[in-house]
């Protein structure tokens, strides 16, 4: 511990002194938990309020395990057992949005028929967003051939982008999981 002080590093807090400090009510002096794990202004609060009136104090009882935990997290503490703080290349959130997905395959595919399906998938896939549709209804919707659409829906169903429906009349209906 002494290496720690003499380097600039503050010492990790101890679960057991911040008990200590919390009983410390029991002789008058509140909020002296707080003081242990850095939170100056709430812990003269608690000083010159007898732990605000104990009812902080007595709420503290339940939270000064994870103040301590917080406490050392900050000073870069790995804590076994405990949520430690992400590294910044585990901070990076990719969103790849259907726009970005397909211009990457229509990059990755030649020009001609699968150019063709894939934008007939997509208008398959858009005329499907707000509720389940028949091969009939999706047809109207896009102007594509309702075998075609017939085909391309049991293809997109395979892949796992559309879920069908069957209905008490005995319709198939299509819709985007």
């Amino acid at each position: 511990m002494t290496q720690a002080l003499t380097h600039g590093i503050k010492p990790a807090k101890q679960k057991e002194v911040v008990f200590l400090c919390w009983a410390a009510i029991f002789i008058g002096a509140g909020g002296i938990q707080r003081l242990y794990v850095g939170k100056i202004g709430s812990g003269l609060l608690y000083l010159f309020t007898w732990g605000v009136f104990g009812i902080g104090q007595f709420v503290d009882l339940f939270l000064v395990s994870e103040m301590v935990d917080d406490y050392n997290r900050n000073c870069g503490y790995n804590l076994p057992g405990a949520y430690s703080s992400p590294l910044a290349q585990q901070q990076v959130v990719v969103n790849v949005g259907e726009s970005i997905k397909s211009a990457i395959s229509e990059i990755q595919t030649p020009q001609g028929e699968d150019t063709a399906s894939k934008s007939d998938e997509q208008a398959i896939l858009k005329a499907c967003v707000d509720k389940p549709l028949t091969v009939a209804l999706i047809s109207v919707k896009t102007g594509i051939d309702p075998k075609r659409i017939k085909s391309l829906a049991e293809h997109l169903e395979a892949e796992g982008m559309l879920s069908t429906t069957i209905t008490e009349s005995g319709q198939i209906k299509y819709w985007i999981n």
